[in-house]
């Protein structure tokens, strides 16, 4: 059983909402246009609001949170065939709508400054942006290639709930920001443009697959099929992870929710080789991180299956996430995708009975049990004679219980890497 609520959830008003009418402004909720002008001239110049300069903001090691550049590009929420806003994910604390990129707001404001409908005391700052017909999409300056991922054809923009999603997506922005900055860091996490201020909205380049996905599809071809495809990618993808663990760890970072959900798979169209990202920080940590435990995911933010059984305290509670938990839960995650499940399905007929035999430790024990226990012996099998390394073994010396005892990410790499000479 999954912990996580996946019911649709309403995100109300944290939705962005249509562009503020005149007749729905009120004089304090209103931003006038010599103060948005203000604060485009100070981007413009490289200036952060605060006044520290892009330079310095943007250097690796910088904990200041990164701001959507506005001032480059907008962007507007894609519609569905319903007429709905589109949905590409949901979780504990926000829903993800797929986006496109648009013309800035400053060319908005240019030609609203022109138009004889508006002055400027009726001017707000769009929440939904909309597209300005004379806007040109060709004006950006240099701020955005060099200190931003490349310009994405579309974007996912991930909007809060309520007020505690406010503060945990702003603490999920601010180390997706440190991360972000330092080099190589396109190979190893989902591209970061910045924190919305308008609405607190995370926007990052979309990736349309997920590893989740993935297993998904691998699960509906007949077992031949699956089974060769596995043996293509499985290393790609293995050693994609392994190596952006490794990455995070260097830079203090604990992911906190490493699953199959929260990986985003790209997949190059010559060779048609996929890469592996992490994706959703919302339960990482970080040096020097500001979340307290008011504001930290609370034990439904996680999937049990994935969790080390350090973390699975008393019934209700959650130990914080280690470095060590992050390297047992990407073993769970290639577990399940070499098996196409979880040995935890339907294992228990109650969340009580299967937190208890979560917390034993012993997962490579339970792959036999359950409805699709035959099947998931069959794939592993298959899977290392294939690849010519018992990979239930190569697992299983990071699902070890005992943190102290369970092999680092450093030479875990190094086996699989000597495993596929």
């Amino acid at each position: 059983m999954d912990v996580v609520d996946t019911r649709p959830r309403n995100p109300r008003t944290y939705t962005p909402p249509s562009t503020p009418t005149r007749r729905s402004h009120s004089k304090s909720s209103s931003v006038s246009s010599t103060s948005i002008r203000e604060e485009l001239d100070k981007l413009r110049r490289g200036m952060s609001p605060s006044g520290n300069t892009r330079e310095e903001m943007e250097k690796p090691g910088s904990t200041d949170p990164r701001e959507y550049p506005l001032w480059q590009s907008d962007y507007e929420i894609d519609m569905d065939d319903a007429g709905a806003q589109k949905v590409i994910g949901q979780g504990v604390w926000s829903t993800v709508y797929m986006a496109s990129p648009l013309p800035s707001m400053e060319s908005d404001i240019s030609a609203s400054r022109s138009s004889p409908k508006h002055t400027p005391s009726e001017m707000t700052p769009p929440l939904t942006p909309v597209r300005s017909r004379g806007s040109s999409m060709s004006s950006r300056s240099s701020a955005i290639s060099k200190f931003y991922p490349p310009m994405s054809s579309s974007y996912a923009v991930k909007v809060p709930y309520e007020k505690t999603a406010h503060r945990v997506l702003t603490e999920e922005g601010r180390i997706l920001s440190y991360l972000s900055r330092f080099p190589s860091a396109e190979k190893y996490l989902v591209p970061y443009f910045g924190q919305d201020m308008r609405t607190d909205a995370l926007v990052m380049g979309y990736m349309p697959s997920t590893l989740d996905s993935l297993s998904k599809d691998l699960n509906t071809r007949d077992e031949s099929d699956r089974a060769a495809m596995l043996t293509d990618i499985f290393p790609h993808i293995a050693c994609n992870l392994l190596d952006g663990l490794a990455w995070l760890q260097d830079k203090a970072c604990v992911h906190g929710d490493i699953k199959p959900a929260n990986i985003l798979i790209e997949t190059n169209p010559l060779t048609r080789t996929p890469h592996a990202v992490y994706a959703d920080f919302s339960a990482a940590t970080m040096p020097s991180s500001s979340t307290d435990k008011k504001t930290r995911a609370p034990m439904g933010g996680a999937t049990w299956d994935f969790m080390a059984p350090s973390q699975l305290t008393a019934a209700g509670a959650s130990a914080p996430p280690t470095p060590e938990s992050d390297v047992w839960a990407l073993a769970m995650t290639l577990l399940v995708f070499v098996a196409g499940a979880s040995p935890y399905e339907r294992i228990a007929p109650n969340a009580i009975l299967k937190r208890e035999i979560l917390k034993q430790g012993k997962p490579l024990d339970y792959v036999a049990a359950g409805e699709n226990g035959v099947r998931s012996i069959v794939r592993l099998g298959g899977a290392s004679r294939a690849l010519g390394f018992n990979v239930k073994k190569w697992l299983g010396k990071a699902l070890v219980r005992d943190e102290a005892a369970r092999m680092g990410v450093a030479e875990w790499r190094e086996e699989l890497a000597d495993a596929l000479v």
